[in-house]
């Protein structure tokens, strides 16, 4: 990033629907962008996160589940002054290794 009064906070989710509780409360909640929040698995291959919950419990009778292949990590792009906040608030949401850089 160019611009050094924008950080990017990082947080780690082992489920989808945490993930993306906290991307609405984020948005929600704190007015950020949507655009500058991003969720993707942390490793390489793709994944629903580490345990099952909400959509990714399937129907009663459904083959298959949920690529539970690894955490998914939330990034979100903001100004200084409102790095702990969010960290605080993505904490409360049940975030693991919550940081900024």
């Amino acid at each position: 990033m160019a611009d050094e009064s924008v950080r990017t906070v990082v947080a780690s989710f082992a489920t989808r629907e945490a993930a993306e509780t906290a991307v609405e409360h984020l948005v929600q909640q704190h007015r950020i962008n949507r655009a500058d929040i991003f969720v993707e698995p942390e490793g390489a291959e793709n994944s629903a996160g580490t345990d099952p919950a909400g959509a990714d419990k399937g129907a009663p009778g459904v083959s298959g589940g949920p690529a539970l292949h690894g955490r998914l990590r939330l990034s979100v792009d903001l100004s200084r002054g409102h790095i702990a906040e969010v960290e605080t608030a993505l904490r409360e949401l049940g975030a693991a290794e919550v940081g900024s850089h």
